[in-house]
């Protein structure tokens, strides 16, 4: 069992990295094509990260998911941000309840 975690949690490691490298050139600084926008909250509720989700398509009331690839220049409470998003085969960290894990795409600062 314990191998088994081990090995899940290197799997996550190594797809964070490869979504972060993937998408690293996707972050823009304009307001075009992005559908989402939320609130970074940092270490909160057992997350390492989690953005409510204010407003977008479909959104009828705050959603809470985990992005796997969002960058340190973002890691700020209280942070808006626009964006688009995907959703991620990945695990949730461990104690986080959140909604969704996501990849996130097209970044700004609102």
């Amino acid at each position: 069992m314990k191998l088994l975690f081990q090995f899940s949690f290197a799997l996550l490691i190594l797809s964070c990295k490869s979504q972060s490298d993937a998408t690293a050139g996707s972050e823009s600084q304009t307001d075009s094509g992005q559908k989402y926008t939320g609130i970074v909250h940092v270490k909160q509720d057992n997350c390492p990260n989690y953005i409510e989700i204010t407003s977008g398509p479909d959104i009828t009331a705050t959603k809470k998911v985990y992005a796997i690839n969002l960058a340190k220049k973002y890691l700020k409470e209280g942070k808006k941000i626009h964006f688009d998003f995907t959703y991620s085969k990945a695990m949730n960290p461990e104690g986080c309840n959140v909604e969704a894990v996501v990849v996130l795409n097209n970044i700004s600062v609102k």
